[in-house]
């Protein structure tokens, strides 16, 4: 008995498989010679062949007609697209146009709206500066005309005037007439309250507090202190809306 995986058993697994080998070339060289001895088997084989040459040759032609109709598709598409594109280019630069436009004017008119506040609230804080100084001066007036009336009084229930009722008399005729002065210069003094303002509003943005503001520009602290109260407030409100 043959030893196993020894030499000798490989040399006749090798005949072995030579010998199946010349069976199956035996096997398909007489079946091939049937073929060509057989009219009907060989006008078979043909036809198979032509029947399977012209089916592929047909799916071929389908795939290509397929493909140059998806290519036809594809490029009609694009076309569409592009025209599609070419009629709203215009109104697309149109709208951005528009949009532009009507965002300057927003802008134009937001400046214009913060210029009229300003200037507004500049004509409040001035009327209120002067109604303020108004007040200040009818109530020094109706302190003065007090103390002369009481004083007139007092030197007519004396009887005799002299010379210091001469000197008060003066006086208070000096400090009147000063007053209406006052007064008068008050009036006409809008365009320099407007200039105080402002200058009380630079200074107070550029640090300085009411007493200094105050001792540099020579005004009561009062103001000062309203004006900048005003200027406080409307800038609030500003913010609000």
């Amino acid at each position: 008995m043959m030893r196993l995986f020894s030499i000798e058993f490989w040399i006749v697994l090798q005949l072995c498989f030579q010998f199946l080998i010349v069976l199956l070339v035996w096997g398909v060289v007489r079946k091939l010679g049937k073929l060509y001895s057989d009219p009907a088997m060989k006008k078979d084989y043909f036809n198979t062949m032509a029947e399977s040459v012209y089916r592929e040759t047909l799916e071929k032609l389908e795939y290509s007609t397929d493909t140059l109709a998806d290519k036809a598709a594809v490029q009609m598409i694009d076309r569409a697209t592009q025209d599609i594109i070419d009629l709203l280019d215009p109104l697309v630069k149109g709208a951005e146009a528009a949009a532009d436009t009507f965002d300057s004017q927003i802008k134009e008119k937001k400046r214009l709206i913060r210029e009229l506040n300003d200037a507004l609230d500049s004509r409040i804080i001035s009327i209120n500066l002067l109604l303020s100084r108004a007040e200040v001066l009818l109530n020094n007036q109706g302190q003065f005309s007090n103390s002369y009336n009481s004083s007139r009084q007092s030197r007519r229930g004396g009887g005799n005037m002299g010379f210091s009722g001469l000197s008060e008399m003066s006086d208070f005729r000096e400090r009147d007439v000063a007053l209406r002065e006052d007064a008068i210069r008050e009036r006409h003094s809008e365009d320099d309250v407007f200039d105080q303002q402002q200058k009380i509003v630079e200074l107070y943005q550029e640090g300085m507090d009411v007493e200094t503001i105050a001792s540099r520009l020579s005004m009561p602290q009062g103001e000062v202190q309203l004006v900048i109260n005003l200027k406080e407030k409307f800038i609030q409100m500003e913010k609000q809306f």
